[in-house]
């Protein structure tokens, strides 16, 4: 997950009888996360959330949420610690690779909650993975899981209109989860034949790479820490990049790269610089333009 400010998140304790696992009647005691925008999160590590929780609604008159609570441990001791120690399942996208353009399609991975016919979200491997495999990360009694091979060239519109009518048989309303049948598309993918640009130090910059290529807008968003860098290979425009610079496919990874100081990248010569250097047809590196 994605760095959180403090100012969003407390992390508080109950004893009992103020939160139930969501989707259940099942109390919950212990360390919680309440976030501010009202959602409530089993534990207390805000980088690996665990399964959501929601506020217990009102008894009526003589009942006890302790009560009730301690009936349930007591009927249903093992489901009570295995759902204790699941975590909530986070959407996440797969995106593809070098390798995947080259194979010509990609997998997604995709989760279904049971008692939802509209309960889809898109899930990585990793997640999928584990609840094929139930090592007991998430409640895997809760979804449904399945892949879809998604296709990168052709008529992709086409292909994956097909694949997603076949997959729709066994389970209805997929094709709600994947709106963008052109989604990843290698046609999406503008051909970029930009000359004339150089880094500070004379190196040429790759003509393939978009306009918007340059030093990043933000400090945390440079090639380093994106999804589409290998070594020193950007996997998106097949080219050569500077780790410190940035263009408008930046996505990020989920590591713990590094943050740049803006005021220590190697800098882009000017429009300036570059005419009087002999370069031509050069763009504007600000940060402006698509990609």
């Amino acid at each position: 997950m994605a760095y959180v400010p403090k100012s969003k998140y407390k992390i508080l304790n109950t004893p009992g009888g103020e939160l139930v696992y969501t989707g259940s009647t099942l109390p919950y005691i212990g360390d919680y996360i309440k976030m501010s925008n009202g959602a409530y999160y089993a534990g207390k590590n805000i980088l690996k959330l665990k399964r959501q929780l929601s506020k217990l609604s009102k008894l009526p008159k003589g009942f006890t949420h302790s009560v009730i609570q301690s009936k349930y441990n007591k009927l249903k001791p093992k489901k009570f610690n295995f759902l204790k120690n699941t975590q909530t399942i986070t959407p996440s996208k797969t995106i593809p690779l070098l390798k995947d353009y080259q194979k010509g399609f990609i997998k997604r991975y995709f989760a279904k909650r049971n008692n939802n016919d509209l309960g889809f979200i898109e899930i990585d491997k990793d997640i999928y993975t584990s609840i094929k495999k139930h090592k007991g990360e998430y409640d895997h009694n809760l979804y449904t899981i399945g892949i879809i091979e998604w296709s990168l060239e052709g008529d992709v519109v086409k292909t994956n209109k097909n694949i997603l009518t076949q997959k729709e048989k066994s389970f209805p309303n997929i094709s709600l989860l994947f709106p963008l049948l052109n989604e990843y598309s290698k046609n999406q993918q503008a051909k970029h034949n930009i000359k004339g640009r150089v880094y500070s130090s004379g190196e040429e910059i790759p003509t393939n790479l978009p306009p918007a290529y340059g030093l990043p807008l933000k400090p945390n968003q440079y090639c380093q820490n994106c999804i589409h860098r290998e070594k020193a290979k950007c996997n998106f425009w097949e080219a050569e990049i500077k780790t410190g610079h940035w263009c408008k496919s930046w996505k990020m990874l989920q590591t713990n790269a590094p943050q740049f100081s803006p005021t220590k990248l190697p800098q882009l010569k000017s429009q300036t610089e570059i005419k009087n250097s002999g370069g031509s047809g050069g763009t504007s590196y600000s940060g402006g333009g698509g990609y």
